[in-house]
């Protein structure tokens, strides 16, 4: 049989003698042996499930996972449709969003009422969409509430004077029965002016 000399590590001038498969692994199924002197086999660590049809073994048997985290076996069994929300006490649900979407003009009376979120929720998304250009001076748009005209979108961030969609995500809470306001200021010496608005309100809980 074919022998090599091999160097050891770190000590100059000395080696030792190798037969030429020494160094090759034992396979499993093959040459790799249990304690007692028997051959391991992949059945030893599939259990007793085999395919009743193949007679074969999966590489990853899930049944044999007991770990599985508890938020993905609830959300394997929510049913239905909508968005999965996690509540405060680590339950799952799933929910639909609330969207509102409302035409408005220079002549509407101003604040417009957009929507009453009916629970508490988050104003995830606002979208301005001009349609017709304001040619007021100095109009402007916003959203918010009555106390606050623009506690989601302030005048700064859409030009009512352009033709365009305007988009802007508030992630801001809102209240119960409290109204989303449009505050339409059409300017002065206005003729023209339209558009839409559209709101998403993500709810923190349903009834």
């Amino acid at each position: 049989m074919t022998q090599y000399r091999v160097q050891l590590w770190g000590q100059p001038g000395r080696s030792v003698t190798v037969e030429a498969n020494a160094t090759k692994g034992a396979v499993l199924g093959v040459n790799l042996y249990w304690p007692d002197g028997r051959l391991v086999t992949p059945q030893d660590f599939a259990g007793d499930d085999a395919d009743p049809v193949t007679g074969e073994f999966p590489v990853t048997y899930w049944k044999l996972i007991q770990e599985v985290p508890e938020n993905i076996r609830q959300l394997a069994a929510l049913t239905g449709s909508g968005y999965a929300y996690r509540r405060p006490d680590g339950t799952w649900e799933l929910r639909r969003i609330g969207r509102a979407v409302v035409p408005f003009s220079f002549g509407d009376a101003s604040p417009m009422s957009i929507y009453i979120p009916r629970e508490p929720g988050v104003l995830t998304l606002v979208r301005l969409d001009i349609k017709t250009a304001f040619d007021g001076a100095g109009a402007s748009l916003t959203v918010g509430t009555a106390d606050d005209a623009e506690a989601f979108v302030s005048a700064s961030e859409v030009d009512p004077a352009v033709v365009a969609g305007w988009e802007v995500v508030p992630d801001a809470d809102v209240a119960a029965a409290e109204p989303i306001l449009l505050h339409i200021n059409p300017g002065t010496g206005p003729t023209t002016g339209a558009g839409r608005v559209l709101i998403d309100v993500f709810p923190l809980q349903e009834t």
